[in-house]
């Protein structure tokens, strides 16, 4: 995926399904962005900026992974 592409709404909605089966007491590292707990995460996701594009496409490059296995 290219980094301005758009996501679909339902890459979102995956990573945010995903997101909320996930401890409430994890944190996420982000590349040289930092760690994110995962209400930041929520929020980042909701907000649709970088940091949560960068979660979805995670989410999404994960599934595929699994996909493979």
């Amino acid at each position: 995926m290219e980094e301005d592409e758009n996501l679909p709404e339902e890459v979102y909605k995956i990573a945010e399904f995903r997101l909320d089966s996930m401890p409430s007491d994890m944190e996420v590292s982000i590349g040289l962005e930092g760690s994110y707990n995962k209400q930041e995460i929520k929020e980042h996701l909701e907000k649709r900026d970088k940091i949560g594009k960068t979660f979805a496409k995670l989410q999404l490059e994960g599934l595929r992974a699994f996909k493979e296995v």
